[in-house]
């Protein structure tokens, strides 16, 4: 078995795996497509990326009706070997955090930030080393500093909110460009959070949140992060890859992520 699992039973005649941390389940598809071609044998599992905490249930395991022969088990054991680990939990890292909140209205006092209070509790469920909040006005020279300040103090991942958008002064995707960051997308086939925006300063993860989390439970945001949290390096594929399964129904009780959004 990979880090983060464990195992219980026999009971009701199959076995289970549990996880024993919180963070993001990981599946090699492959390894269990083989291990379910074995005979008598069937495993099923939550999905891969799919977010679980301490004690949550992963896969079950149960030989179909009840025996098999051991040539079957021992080509079970070599497939397991060969595809190791078949299922593991990658446990979230407390990441130095720094979030820069932009918009001359926020920053002189006009209008107050609604920003921070839903990033906080984002940020608390994956144990976030949060460095600082910085507020700046609408100029991409203040947002820079801001950003300078932050990756002197070790950040490894930069949230910036407001001025995602198309208006004349929604500067913050400009700064990020300035910067000398990698950009991966500005926008991502996934709504709620199309505007969603990433790249990486070196080892620093950019992420400009949309506008979207301010209105919606679970947005673009929620299906990146824990993956950020588990130190996944992203890529511009993983941006573009999920426009299937990258619209949300709108339930009117969020079952995020007991349901497809966010998966291929």
């Amino acid at each position: 078995m990979g880090s983060g699992l464990d195992a219980d039973g026999p009971c009701e005649g199959k076995y289970r795996l549990f996880s024993t941390v919180d963070g993001l389940l990981r599946v090699n598809s492959a390894g269990l497509k083989k291990l379910n071609s074995v005979e008598d044998y069937t495993i099923a599992s939550l999905p891969d990326r799919m977010p679980v905490t301490k004690g949550c249930t992963l896969a079950g395991i149960r030989i179909v009706p009840l025996v098999t022969k051991r040539e079957n088990v021992l080509l079970a054991v070599q497939l397991a070997k060969a595809y190791s680990p078949i299922f593991e939990v990658k446990q979230y890292s407390p990441l130095p955090t720094g979030i820069i909140i932009t918009g001359s209205e926020i920053f002189y006092g006009r209008v107050e930030d609604a920003f921070f209070p839903v990033l906080e509790k984002k940020l608390k469920r994956y144990g976030a080393n949060l460095l600082g909040v910085t507020k700046c006005p609408d100029s991409v020279e203040t947002i820079l500093l801001s950003l300078e300040a932050f990756i002197k103090q070790g950040a490894k991942l930069v949230l910036f909110t407001g001025g995602m958008s198309v208006d004349a002064d929604d500067v913050t995707p400009l700064a990020i460009r300035q910067s000398g960051a990698k950009m991966l997308c500005r926008g991502v086939a996934m709504q709620p959070g199309n505007m969603l925006t990433a790249a990486y300063l070196g080892k620093t993860l950019l992420l400009g949140v949309p506008g979207a989390a301010l209105h919606f439970e679970t947005t673009s945001l929620d299906i990146f992060l824990p993956r950020i949290f588990t130190n996944e390096r992203l890529k511009k594929e993983d941006f573009q890859s999920l426009g299937e399964g990258g619209l949300c129904l709108g339930c009117k009780v969020c079952q995020y992520p007991k349901c497809y959004f966010g998966r291929k």
